[in-house]
């Protein structure tokens, strides 16, 4: 099918008629109807653009309304910094509360490692941006998930006490409690055990010696 090209008594070339007709680069939108600008993380190349495409993953676009920053892949310059990700085109989010992003550029944010947690909900990237943001468990207390789930790591109620007859400690870590040795006790929440008391059994649990024994 050939363009129209003339136009009030003037010739049009075919990026005249495309100007004409069809939205330019940089927005969407149906033919003979109003334009609009790609939205933040996405750009359009090409005239007749009914929907714009993602920036690749950890990459946005500036964002602004000017179609001149959204007609070319190579507008999606902005890197999202550490501390947030960008999925999709969309742009870029703080990392959300159980997760760090110590990369930039990067599609999602990792879970926080076991035994640590990350309470930030996504309130600052520099909350997010390094593991060490994932705050230690308290010695006593263990928290197992490593790293699958952040709805596991996204509090400090997320570590447990360990029982009466286990410790964990910086040394043993908190990713898991550790049982008492036989001659020793411990009660719920303990970081070290202790020596059993005289006239106890402590194998296991603490229990009185029976009658006749020590």
């Amino acid at each position: 099918i050939g363009y129209l090209k003339m136009w009030h008594g003037v010739e049009l070339t075919e990026s005249d008629v495309d100007a004409l007709y069809f939205c330019p680069s940089g927005t969407f939108g149906k033919p003979y109807s109003s334009c609009t600008t790609c939205p933040l993380g996405q750009y359009s190349t090409h005239p007749d653009t009914l929907a714009c495409s993602s920036c690749s993953d950890g990459k946005t676009t500036t964002a602004d309304t000017d179609p001149s920053n959204h007609d070319s892949a190579d507008d999606c310059s902005v890197t999202c910094p550490a501390g947030t990700y960008s999925s999709g085109g969309a742009s870029c989010l703080v990392c959300p509360a159980g997760t760090y992003g110590s990369s930039p550029g990067s599609a999602s944010c990792s879970v926080c490692p076991a035994g640590t947690y990350n309470p930030d909900d996504a309130t600052s990237p520099s909350a997010h941006d390094d593991i060490s943001d994932c705050t230690s468990c308290d010695p006593g207390s263990k928290l197992e998930d490593d790293g699958t789930d952040a709805s596991e790591h996204d509090a400090a109620d997320d570590c447990q006490a360990c029982g009466p007859g286990f410790f964990s400690n910086e040394e043993t870590g908190v990713t898991k409690c550790t049982r008492c040795p036989d001659d020793e006790v411990s009660p719920a929440g303990a970081s070290i055990c202790s020596d059993c008391p005289a006239g106890y059994d402590c194998k296991g649990a603490t229990t009185p010696c029976p009658a006749g024994k020590y």
